[in-house]
C-alpha cells in the first residue's frame, strides 16, 4: 500500500515539476515578446517624433503596460546624469535579475540601450530592426524549449497513469 502511495506521489511530483518548468519557459516567452513590443514602439516613436531618447521612452512606457519589463518605468523617470546608456544598464542590472530573465535576454537589452540614441534616425531604426530580429529568434528558440517541456509533461503523465494502473492491478 505504501509502495503504491510512494509511486503515486513520486509520479505526481514529476508531472508537477514538468508543468512548473513549462510555465517558467512560458513566462520567458512573455518577457521576450514584451521586448519585441518595446523595440517596435521605440522604432515607431523614432519615425514619428523628433525627440530625445528619454522622451521616446516616456511615451513608450505610457502607451503600453509592460508586466515584466519593470525597469522601463525607472528608466523613463530617471534623470540621465551619467548618460542614458549607463542609466539603462544600471536599471536592468537592478531589476532584471530574477529567475525568469535569462542572461542572453539581459545582455541583449543592455546592448540595445547602450546603442540607442547614438546615431541618426535611420541608424536607430536599423538598430531597432536588428534587435527585433534577435529577440524574435530567441522567442522561437524558447517556444521550442516550451514545446519540449510540454511533451515531457504528457509522456510523464501517461507513465504515471500506467504505473498506477500496474500497481493497482
Amino acid at each position: 500500500m505504501f509502495e503504491l502511495m510512494g509511486a503515486i506521489l513520486l509520479s505526481v511530483s514529476a508531472v508537477l515539476c514538468g508543468f512548473y518548468t513549462a510555465n517558467v519557459v512560458k513566462i520567458r516567452c512573455c518577457i521576450l515578446e514584451e521586448c519585441v513590443t518595446l523595440i517596435r514602439s521605440v522604432a515607431s516613436q523614432i519615425d514619428y517624433a523628433d525627440e530625445p531618447v528619454q522622451k521616446i521612452l516616456q511615451n513608450t512606457v505610457k502607451g503600453y503596460d509592460y508586466k515584466f519589463l519593470n525597469f522601463l518605468k525607472t528608466v523613463a523617470e530617471t534623470e540621465f546624469a551619467d548618460g542614458f546608456d549607463k542609466t539603462w544598464c544600471n536599471c536592468i542590472e537592478k531589476e532584471c535579475t530574477g529567475f525568469y530573465f535569462e542572461k542572453q535576454t539581459v545582455e541583449l537589452l543592455k546592448a540595445f540601450g547602450q546603442k540607442l540614441g547614438k546615431t541618426d534616425s535611420s541608424g536607430q531604426k536599423e538598430l531597432c530592426a536588428y534587435y527585433e530580429r534577435k529577440f524574435e529568434q530567441l522567442i522561437n528558440i524558447t517556444n521550442e524549449k516550451r514545446n519540449e517541456k510540454m511533451k515531457l509533461c504528457r509522456v510523464t503523465g501517461f507513465a504515471v497513469g500506467a504505473i498506477i494502473f500496474v500497481f493497482a492491478v
